[in-house]
């Protein structure tokens, strides 16, 4: 695959698929819910605190394939207390993609908090059945649809 069609893609990718297809949903309110009262029992009790600290969104991206959000549940709990809304946030995003391959995003919002974007891997169907791919230039002939796993990050600076 072309190092230009995979930035593309990923700009689409960010652009439309996490957007409005992930961020904008009520399945990732919930999760946030779900991961910032895991986070909080987990402080108030650490003895019985819970062990799997990773929420995960899947959602069906426009070319069919899927996309998976992953956050911590303690950066669940920071975008609840700090109120972060993500419509707003969404709303940023096509302006703060980054990278030469367009695979990573970076909002800055009120009071220094920055939340950030990284796709950390690929899969799609090169023709063995969909599997994990580590780097779609070298490992892909040509263009295919790409699922997408991102892991979003909040900073209170």
């Amino acid at each position: 695959m072309d190092a230009l069609a995979l930035a593309r893609d990923n700009h689409l990718f960010f652009y439309v698929s996490l957007t409005q297809l992930g961020l904008l949903t009520d399945a990732f309110d919930e999760l946030l819910t779900r991961g910032a009262s895991m986070a909080g029992y987990s402080k108030k009790h650490p003895k019985t605190a819970f062990n799997d600290d990773i929420q995960q969104l899947p959602f069906k991206c426009n070319d069919g394939e899927f996309g998976y959000l992953k956050f911590t549940n303690n950066d669940a709990l920071l975008f609840k207390e700090k109120n972060i809304e993500a419509f707003s946030l969404a709303l940023k995003i096509p302006r703060s993609i980054q990278g030469e391959l367009n695979d990573r995003c970076e909002v800055t919002l009120s009071e220094g908090i920055r939340v950030s974007f990284k796709i950390i891997g690929y899969e799609g169907d090169i023709g063995h059945g969909c599997i994990g791919i580590k780097d779609p230039v070298t490992e892909c002939p040509s263009p295919i649809p790409l699922g997408r796993k991102v892991e979003m990050s909040i900073h209170n600076s």
